[in-house]
């Protein structure tokens, strides 16, 4: 999974709040559709737009709400909020990244 689908998760995941009813309209439809395989009525370029605004949006007006885990270390987004470990192993001590080498 490439870094944007990893951000694109993690904000939907953990900071769906500042979502507008529209974009979480759009955000159940664009799911209900890959998981019925219906016939999409949202192609693949506007549902990478519809994420790319929402991500941008939510991250400029909600920087006080929203914090990106990225381990200092290997530059690699934690998988929740709250981990205390990298994808690559190293730990958080006392809430800075540290090699546990």
């Amino acid at each position: 999974m490439n870094e944007y689908e990893e951000l694109r998760k993690y904000i939907f995941k953990y900071y769906g709040e500042p979502l507008t009813e529209e974009e979480v309209k759009t955000w159940h439809k664009i799911i209900y559709e890959s998981k019925k395989m219906k016939r999409k009525s949202i192609n693949d370029s506007d549902k990478i737009k519809f994420y790319k605004e929402t991500i941008d949006r939510v991250l400029r007006e909600h920087k006080d709400l929203v914090f990106i885990n990225r381990c200092s270390i290997c530059n690699i987004l934690a998988r929740t909020p709250f981990s205390i470990r990298c994808r690559n192993g190293h730990k958080k001590d006392e809430g800075v990244w540290v090699d546990p080498l």
